[in-house]
């Protein structure tokens, strides 16, 4: 499982929060903009029961902006989702949660920050009859 942060310039990542089941995965808070920065995050990287899971979502950003837009630092947008997904016997899943800016510069500022699932799964190579299904993340994404 994968976090990945592709917000404009005009959203700062001030905190990431994951649950899978319920359990937690992740959980980050940093205002001094370390956790923006991040491009891309592992989450998750191992074996999990087969069958049906659901990933809880929890991201807040900050407005930022300078000039005319320094009012945006005063605004910060929370973005909660959660995402059912199967983890199938003998096949590796990919879960990649991608945070985007929708729409453009019409688009109202508070509907602008949105998330996605993009969710991949591919027959596991590396396993040799095992019981578990994967739900990892390849090293090089």
């Amino acid at each position: 499982m994968i976090h990945r942060n592709e917000m404009g310039s005009s959203f700062t990542l001030e905190q990431a929060s994951y649950a899978l089941d319920g359990a937690p995965l992740y959980n980050k808070t940093d205002t001094e903009g370390g956790l923006d920065e991040q491009e891309q995050i592992e989450l998750f990287n191992a074996s999990i029961v087969p069958g049906n899971h659901n990933l809880s979502v929890y991201l807040l950003f900050r407005g930022n902006g300078y000039g005319v837009f320094s009012y945006l630092k005063g605004y910060t947008f929370k973005i909660k989702s959660s995402q059912a997904f199967t983890a199938e016997e003998g096949k590796v899943t990919t879960v990649k949660v991608v945070a985007y800016e929708k729409g453009g510069f019409t688009t109202d500022l508070k509907d602008r920050p949105q998330v996605r699932y993009d969710i991949e799964v591919k027959a596991d190579v590396a396993a040799a009859g095992g019981g578990e299904a994967q739900a990892a993340s390849p090293a090089n994404n």
